[in-house]
């Protein structure tokens, strides 16, 4: 085992970083991207002449790994929009903070009311007349919680 770690050379460290690169691509979520990075970063020191040694390369492979992870998750995990409080399949959260006209009457604070091609309930602490503009405020389980425009 020693004798293959004293010959490692770059084009090793590209072939793992490469390999790790399409192992991700089958799904696993980001975390073989800093260990593949490291590894080209690494082939690339090896080619440069920075780093010679098989422990000094598996001490700054270790090292880059952890770094590029880290910067991965935090930099670029956060730009692709995998916000955990997601809309998707929660339409009624598209409708917070919009104003609306009362398509039909809201009396005694409660109504059906159309919204594009869907009707949902709506709760309101005064009445609307038809015509008249209201803010939806929040979703409460499948309905709107609105409020009178003044």
């Amino acid at each position: 085992m020693i004798e293959y770690l004293q010959q490692l050379n770059y084009w090793h460290w590209w072939v793992f970083g490469v390999a790790m690169f399409i192992l991700e691509m089958l799904g696993v979520g980001g975390f073989l991207i800093g260990i593949g990075t490291a590894a080209l970063v690494l082939g690339l020191l090896v080619v440069i002449g920075l780093v010679s040694s098989w422990q000094m390369q598996l001490l700054t492979f270790s090292t880059l790994a952890v770094v590029f992870t880290m910067l991965y998750w935090k930099y670029f995990r956060s730009a692709t929009g995998t916000d955990p409080a997601s809309t998707l399949n929660q339409r009624g959260l598209a409708y917070v903070g919009r104003h609306f006209t009362a398509s039909a009457p809201v009396v005694g604070g409660f109504a059906r009311l159309q919204f594009g091609d869907t009707f949902w309930e709506v709760n309101c602490d005064q009445d609307i007349a038809e015509g008249e503009q209201f803010l939806v405020e929040s979703v409460e389980g499948m309905t709107l919680k609105i409020r009178k425009e003044s």
